[in-house]
């Protein structure tokens, strides 16, 4: 008894042909009934959009004066170490982002390497400019164990919420 599998045989299946649609002449329109492809080789497929010549506005911007300190809280935690960087994914641009992941692996090796004891920061005061609609600055004093320190920040308002856009610490 062989165990060879048994197939089925094969349909061979014409080739369709090319399919031909009518070509107007120079100056004509094409007919309404056309339905050639749509869609050209190698580009993108999407939809065209009706833009205004004003820029459409999005949900309202929340207070940045409210959102301030939490936010500075977060990025002092962070810089700490004492805090995930993932949770400030959603707060702030890449470039932020992958300075603050670069700080925050320091500060956790420092704490681990025993350095560093368990020192609480706290946000002291929060000063915040609206230069811009859309842009804020803020200027935060910290309190870290026995020194002081400054860090100033740059949010952005966009698509209805603010991101850290740039960051300094002192």
């Amino acid at each position: 008894m062989s165990a060879e599998p048994t197939l089925a045989p094969l349909r061979v299946l014409p080739v369709p042909g090319p399919r031909m649609s009518p070509t107007p002449l120079p100056g004509q329109p094409f007919p309404d009934d056309y339905s050639g492809s749509q869609f050209i080789q190698g580009a993108l497929a999407f939809d065209e959009l009706d833009l205004d010549d004003e820029p459409r506005q999005g949900p309202p911007l929340p207070d940045p004066e409210k959102l301030a300190a939490p936010i500075a809280q977060a990025l002092v935690e962070v810089l700490a170490g004492r805090r995930p960087v993932v949770q400030m994914v959603r707060w702030t641009s890449p470039a932020v982002y992958a300075a603050l992941t670069t700080r925050a692996a320091v500060a956790a090796r420092r704490r681990l390497s025993g350095h560093v004891g368990p020192v609480r920061v706290t946000v002291r005061r929060v000063i915040v400019t609206r230069p811009k609609e859309d842009v804020a600055e803020v200027a935060v004093v910290v309190i870290d164990g026995s020194r002081v320190r400054a860090i100033a920040f740059q949010l952005l308002g966009e698509r209805g919420r603010w991101t850290v856009q740039a960051l300094q610490v002192g």
